[in-house]
């Protein structure tokens, strides 16, 4: 087995990656799936070019997902890409011959995310948990992928099996994705949950189709190895008179364990209800109040940057937030939960009556946990910094070669 490509194999039939995600923590059982994506080294026309006829008639089609539900190295279901009135559309059948539901390949129809399914090198397949013959209980199973050369599966790329278990993922972005799925669209941030207990890397795949910079695979370190945190805290009134300003002071520090010595990028998303946002100063680098953006530069470990804000608490308002999200060129995953802050402040209408007061101070604080390491081959802007970078979070697989 080699990460090498596979020189000997044509380019659109060599399998460089796999992977493996579900949206069972986004979902009840009976609707959850699995997505089984793959990435070869060329550039396939069409990954469907199979009809429902041509597959009933016994054609395998262009890439075949092969599902062991029992765990003893033999195939129980068959996932395949077909094409209806240029729909490109995911099927599962059993050993047996049993259909299970048609789906979206690559999970969404074009109306709803265009991920380039033609002219492409990177595909995911969608499988009802529920089709595969799995249960709430036990929802672990192997899967491999395989090319297809002169309608021969064997004849072209086939991964050894690979294990995934729905039930413990190690990487999960479900949670944190479009419509609970592990799907990122626009300038989203990739956010995922990483069980620390497992190995894993996360395959990121990117349906922009910038030929190139299809697919990025990110390692996961193990804990103490090199590991990053950005930390957000935050100080802010806990009441004002309408009318008078507010103050709040953010400050993000770049803590680090395990010998870190990498600088991070470092950027900010801001957002105010009930206040109205009139500066915002950057200790480091500079802040857009109108767009509520903070670019701080790099962070080394060890280093720290304050923003002060200054708010204005809105007449005929009761209530007042400001909230903050930090951003990364890494990308934040194994502690998703906590990289932002949301702080209020009671708004007081002003009373002729009302003595002058004393605001409180209210401490807030989270951390941009970014424990993950970007694979030295893959490219600069990730998928959470392209205008269409979608991710999928997968642990990756070698491959082999089998041969007839």
């Amino acid at each position: 087995m080699s990460e090498d490509p596979e020189t000997t194999l044509d380019a659109s039939d060599d399998v460089i990656a796999i992977g493996a995600a579900t949206d069972l923590k986004s979902r009840d059982f009976a609707d959850a799936s699995a997505f089984i994506a793959l990435a070869i080294r060329g550039t396939w026309t069409t990954p469907a070019p199979n009809s429902y006829e041509t597959f009933s008639s016994g054609s395998p089609g262009r890439y075949v997902v092969q599902i062991d539900t029992n765990l003893d190295n033999s195939y129980d279901y068959e996932l395949v890409a077909l094409s209806f009135n240029d729909v490109l559309i995911c099927y599962s059948m059993s050993r047996t011959g049993q259909q299970g539901g048609g789906r979206f390949l690559n999970i969404v129809p074009a109306d709803v995310l265009n991920t380039n399914a033609y002219l492409n090198s990177v595909l995911v397949f969608p499988v009802f948990l529920d089709d595969l013959g799995l249960t709430a209980e036990n929802a672990k199973f192997q899967y491999r992928v395989s090319s297809v050369t002169g309608s021969i599966i064997n004849q072209g790329d086939t991964t050894p099996w690979a294990t995934f278990d729905a039930n413990h993922p190690a990487v999960d972005a479900s949670p944190y994705g479009l419509d609970g799925r592990p799907l990122f669209s626009g300038d989203d941030v990739i956010r995922a949950d990483v069980d620390r207990n497992q190995p894993a890397q996360a395959l990121i795949l990117h349906f922009d189709n910038i030929e190139g910079q299809r697919a990025q695979v990110i390692d996961v370190p193990a804990p103490g190895t090199d590991e990053s945190n950005l930390v957000l805290t935050s100080s802010t009134v806990e009441k004002a008179t309408a009318g008078s300003n507010v103050q709040s002071q953010l400050t993000i520090a770049h803590v680090a364990a395990g010998g870190s010595t990498t600088p991070r990028q470092v950027s900010l998303k801001l957002g105010v209800s009930g206040l109205s946002l009139l500066d915002a100063v950057p200790s480091v680098g500079s802040c857009n109040a109108a767009a509520r953006t903070c670019d701080l530069g790099e962070l080394a470990p060890g280093e720290s940057a304050t923003i002060d804000l200054t708010l204005r608490a809105l007449e005929g308002e009761t209530e007042g937030t400001v909230t903050a999200e930090i951003g990364s060129d890494e990308g934040c995953g194994a502690s998703a939960d906590d990289d932002s802050i949301s702080d209020s402040v009671t708004i007081e209408q002003l009373q002729a009556s009302d003595p002058n007061q004393v605001p409180a101070v209210s401490p807030g604080g989270g951390g941009c946990s970014c424990r993950t390491a970007r694979n030295s081959s893959a490219p600069s802007n990730a998928a959470s910094w392209l205008g269409l970078g979608i991710g999928l979070a997968w642990l990756r697989r070698r491959r082999q070669r089998r041969t007839a």
